[in-house]
């Protein structure tokens, strides 16, 4: 049995062509405007993204922009910052145990029961 249809074959060829979508350009301003509505408390990311015909894909990639404030829009100003010389600052910060501290932690934690 044959299952070839020449009509079928014939109304898919004549149809006309499916519309190009234009890809659509977000403003920087505008992507930041979403971003910002999906950072409130209780706000579904997908729900604000469906209600600007965006995916919601996207709009946590432009989040994850906006948290590493890569998403254009404010210059950052940069503060002048020193830097302490490390090897002093970690020496001042590390524990001595005495022999005897020692000791009496690791005899605590062997006693019966203890942890």
């Amino acid at each position: 049995m044959d299952t070839y249809n020449q009509a079928d074959t014939e109304a898919v060829s004549e149809s006309p062509a499916a519309p190009v979508v234009q890809r659509r350009y977000w403003s920087v301003e505008d992507k930041r405007r979403i971003v910002e509505k999906t950072l409130i408390k209780g706000t579904s990311v997908a729900r604000v993204a469906r209600a600007h015909g965006v995916n919601a894909n996207q709009v946590f990639q432009w989040r994850r922009q906006y948290r590493k404030r890569q998403l254009g829009g404010r210059a950052m100003k940069l503060l002048p910052a020193t830097v302490a010389d490390t090897a002093t600052i970690k020496a001042s910060h590390k524990r001595h145990w005495s022999a005897e501290a020692k000791q009496r932690t690791v005899e605590a934690a062997l006693a019966a029961g203890e942890t």
